[in-house]
């Protein structure tokens, strides 16, 4: 049994809260029918539900992550990702392009209505989280307590995109590739922000991308 001062030390050393947000999403995909069956019967209320929670989202998976090359860890996957850090934040902030496919699939006039304030809402309130962040500075670490609700966050944002193409694959209307495009934009980048904080943790890479490959599958 762990004591009071090694669970805060396990606590501190690995983030829990993440990898435990990539096994509710598998378990989330394994079980997916009855979520899927509540999309397909309510999609306009689902969509519109995911503008603000990708802005949320966006907003938790950016709180304390590192600013700069210098801040990641040593070693040669830590660099790569430093490296690709700015990408990673800017398909964050501009991701965009999977709204297009749950709009495409109910192709109705409500259904682009919608659309268009789900991106607009989007949009701007990527802007204004990414100002946000930058303004506020958050500590580095985090805090256990703002680890788990930033999780949440990016967990509630996932939960319904994954969703919504779902029942955008469901329909028929495109082809597999595109979720595979589609998906990384809605998924990889929230994700991988999470990872780009401290704890530092090559095991969760790891099962941040696996679960990316899980989610996906059901997809094509």
């Amino acid at each position: 049994m762990f004591s009071s001062a090694g669970l805060k030390r396990f606590i501190d050393q690995w983030p829990v809260e993440d990898m435990a947000l990539d096994a509710c999403l598998v378990l989330l995909g394994l079980w997916q029918g009855a979520l899927d069956a509540w999309v397909a019967a309510h999609p306009l209320v689902t969509f519109i539900a995911a503008g603000p929670l990708q802005v949320i989202g966006l907003t938790c998976a950016m709180w304390g992550v590192q600013h700069g090359p210098g801040q990641f860890p040593e070693g040669r996957i830590w660099r790569f990702f430093s490296n690709l850090y700015g990408l990673i934040l800017v398909l964050g902030v501009g991701s965009f392009m999977w709204l297009f496919l749950p709009a495409a699939a109910m192709d109705t006039k409500e259904g682009w209505n919608v659309f268009v304030f789900v991106f607009l809402t989007v949009l701007f309130g990527s802007l204004l989280g990414f100002g946000l962040i930058l303004g506020e500075k958050p500590p580095s670490p985090l805090p256990f307590r703002h680890r788990v609700v930033t999780a949440l966050g990016v967990f509630a944002f996932l939960a319904v995109s994954n969703s919504l193409l779902g029942f955008a694959a469901g329909s028929g209307k495109q082809v597999g590739g595109l979720f595979l495009v589609a998906g990384g934009l809605s998924y990889l980048p929230f994700r991988l922000l999470l990872g780009l904080r401290p704890p530092w943790s090559l095991l969760e890479l790891v099962t941040a991308l696996g679960t990316f490959g899980f989610l996906v599958a059901r997809f094509l």
